[in-house]
């Protein structure tokens, strides 16, 4: 429901507006989801005007780059989670920005929702839940307005938290339930990595014991959920349920059930209240998705809202065609407000950002390699903080990506995202990859293979021999895939050299693309001057991504030389393939430091990744960060991984690598020594002349 709601809030809303100022107003969508636009989203925002309206709208691909543009000035009014406004609430000085509305399903709603403790008639104060029986809705993060605060809330303020370093965090937090309830139902997955799931779900199994199928612990189980935790309790399994108020009414009505047994058990902890008298306690409070202005705008922000028409224009119909009929009520606040003004109107919200974290701090210290990657790491630090994902980030910014990785080894960051260009460097480093970043499609990985002219003699890699070759740089990805091969297709003992001469001998020249330029064209790519070293003819062969960013290089009459057949367009065409990039973390780092990571991250995926709960996501972590792509996650990330065991593809490259360091061997050295000589001179020439010809 809520998702149509925002829906509703970002494009009717504002579509429905009037012209009533002559000046238009800029209002920012987020909008995540290319389906559902008219305009296909293929840039970083996209701007749609009609001269009838009142507004003009930039749809953008995440609520936090609305909240920059209306700090910057780019735009007048979004809507916003109340999570987007947490870490916004700290700020000190005068907020520039102001709440207009709230966005409610009823005019007389108090709040999104609220969290209540419902206990049996067997406690009579909160001194009597110790050792009784826990009904939770679970973890999940695929619930619309459900994060780690509201499932964490009830226990985070009443049990004592251990703090044990031989615990990850979380852990910590499961075995202080374990000890203080006798049994509970928290079904439904506790934690994204299976491995680390099944581990803890094993060791505390009286968190399991009220399930209806305690041995699964199943998101399916008759007591995970909403609606779940409610059945655990009215069924008599157990004694307390963490719910919401709105379900627990519906589900005494709709279940006819004598309400006269249980009670509302309040936060002063003594008092304990009828569930036919009086207001319920409320715990925590979900505060309204709201409207937000820039300051100088709020005013005819709030105008303009107050004068909805449904009288519909064509263009305006387009966007309620997208929408299911659903109705939302924009209440205008008393006064304009503050973020922070705002929230603290909410029992229990603002607060439970305050709580004391373990000491010594467990926070991950993320190094970036530049402005735009320090600013986006930031971004996402806000986000997994207002939702809850421990532990908690820091952005450590390096003068380069070498440096990130030296960092990492040195145990002065602990993860860095590394291309897979970065992997020979990586391989020499005392660090090891955490994840792996994975496209939705095989065919998305990086994938090098050998292409050649359409009318090129060459048929095999042994026709390779004597011709002129492109790479996109020496030691490139290619560059040690091709020498592996060749050790496992040759005879010849020179390819087990571990230094240039082999490949330096076996071709006549070598064109290196991160070098030789050949035009002032300085924004191509080094895969895109790769292509333009074949197709120009400078060389015979290039060695290269197989799916170059620019299409029109596919269409060039060339064609893909096989490792081990002639046949074209099957898997042996394929040289060697990677994932997308890794993250990467020392290789000293305990298993336990690594489970904790690797959670945070995968909770990250979940909430920000290619799939997410509305609209957008508070913050893309793999799409655009204003209009810029590839910040941090390189282009078509879709999701993190463990491993890429799954990926039927010949070749890995992290196992070219470990065969090329096996199979080294100096001795191989000595009969390539005059040609490779010969070769460094010619290179170096070739620099030169390349520099001193763009100089003239």
């Amino acid at each position: 429901m809520f998702v149509n709601m925002m829906t509703l809030i970002q494009v009717i809303l504002i579509s429905l507006i009037s012209q009533i100022t002559a000046e238009k107003l800029r209002f920012c969508v987020a909008r995540n989801t290319p389906e559902a636009q008219n305009v296909p989203m293929t840039y970083g925002e996209l701007v749609y005007q009609n001269d009838s309206d009142a507004v003009d709208y930039i749809f953008v691909n995440d609520r936090y780059n609305c909240l920059r543009r209306l700090e910057n000035g780019d735009a007048d009014a979004a809507v916003f989670e109340p999570e987007d406004l947490v870490t916004y609430s700290t700020s000190e000085g005068e907020s520039p920005i102001l709440i207009t509305h709230e966005l409610r399903l009823a005019r007389t709603d108090k709040a999104r929702f609220e969290m209540v403790i419902l206990v049996s008639d067997k406690i009579k104060s909160l001194s009597d839940i110790k050792n009784k029986k826990f009904c939770h809705p679970g973890f999940d993060s695929d619930v619309i307005d459900w994060t780690r605060v509201f499932a964490n809330f009830f226990q985070t303020w009443v049990i004592p938290s251990d703090c044990d370093q031989n615990m990850t965090l979380f852990e910590n937090s499961i075995s202080s339930f374990s000890k203080f309830f006798e049994a509970a139902c928290i079904a439904g997955p506790w934690t994204y990595n299976t491995h680390e799931d099944s581990r803890l779900k094993l060791k505390y199994r009286n968190l399991c014991s009220l399930c209806d199928n305690p041995n699964g612990c199943y998101a399916g189980d008759k007591y995970h959920g909403r609606e779940g935790a409610l059945l655990c309790l009215t069924d008599n399994v157990g004694d307390i349920a963490w719910v919401r108020l709105d379900d627990a009414k519906r589900h005494f009505s709709a279940q006819k059930i004598d309400n006269s047994s249980y009670s509302y058990l309040c936060p002063d902890g003594e008092t304990v209240k009828s569930l036919d008298l009086g207001r319920p306690c409320t715990w925590i409070a979900k505060p309204f998705p709201v409207i937000v202005s820039r300051r100088a705008a709020a005013a005819r922000v709030s105008g303009l809202i107050r004068n909805i028409t449904y009288k519909l224009s064509f263009s305006e119909r387009k966007f309620v065609e997208l929408l299911e009929n659903y109705h939302v009520t924009p209440v205008e606040t008393e006064v304009l407000q503050t973020p922070v003004d705002y929230l603290n109107q909410f029992a229990g919200f603002r607060g439970v950002y305050t709580r004391m974290p373990c000491m010594p701090s467990r926070r991950v210290k993320w190094c970036v390699a530049s402005n735009l990657e320090d600013s986006k790491c930031q971004w996402i630090r806000d986000a997994a903080f207002s939702h809850g994902i421990e532990p908690a980030i820091s952005c450590y910014q390096q003068p380069g990506r070498k440096a990130c990785i030296e960092a990492v080894e040195r145990n002065d960051c602990d993860i860095f995202v590394t291309m897979p260009e970065e992997m020979t460097q990586t391989y020499e480093k005392n660090v090891i990859p955490l994840l792996q970043i994975v496209p939705k499609k095989n065919e998305d990985l990086n994938i090098i293979g050998i292409i050649v002219k359409n009318n090129s003699k060459i048929k095999n890699i042994k026709d390779l021999e004597g011709t002129r070759s492109c790479f996109t740089k020496h030691l490139s990805v290619g560059w040690n895939a091709f020498i592996a091969v060749m050790r496992n297709h040759s005879d010849n003992p020179m390819w087990n050299c571990p230094d240039d001469r082999p490949i330096t001998h076996f071709f006549q020249n070598i064109y290196l693309n991160n070098v030789f330029v050949v035009d002032n064209n300085e924004s191509k790519s080094e895969v895109e001057r790769t292509y333009d070293c074949l197709i120009s003819g400078r060389g015979d062969v290039a060695i290269v991504d197989l799916h170059p960013k620019n299409d029109s290089y596919k269409f060039n009459n060339l064609r893909k030389i096989c490792i081990d057949k002639s046949k074209y367009f099957n898997e042996e065409c394929i040289l060697t393939w990677t994932s997308l990039g890794s993250i990467i973390v020392s290789s000293n780092m305990t298993e336990l430091r690594r489970n904790e990571i690797t959670g945070m991250l995968m909770q990250l995926n979940a909430w920000f990744g290619s799939k997410f709960i509305g609209q957008a996501p508070a913050i893309s972590l793999y799409g655009f960060f204003d209009t810029h792509l590839g910040v941090i996650f390189p282009e078509k990330s879709h999701s993190l991984q463990a491993d890429t065991d799954h990926i039927r593809l010949p070749r890995n490259y992290q196992d070219i690598l470990e065969q090329l360091n096996k199979t080294n061997n100096n001795y191989a050295c000595s009969s390539v020594s005059l040609r490779a000589n010969s070769y460094i001179f010619y290179l170096t020439i070739l620099i030169f002349l390349t520099v001193y010809s763009k100089s003239m």
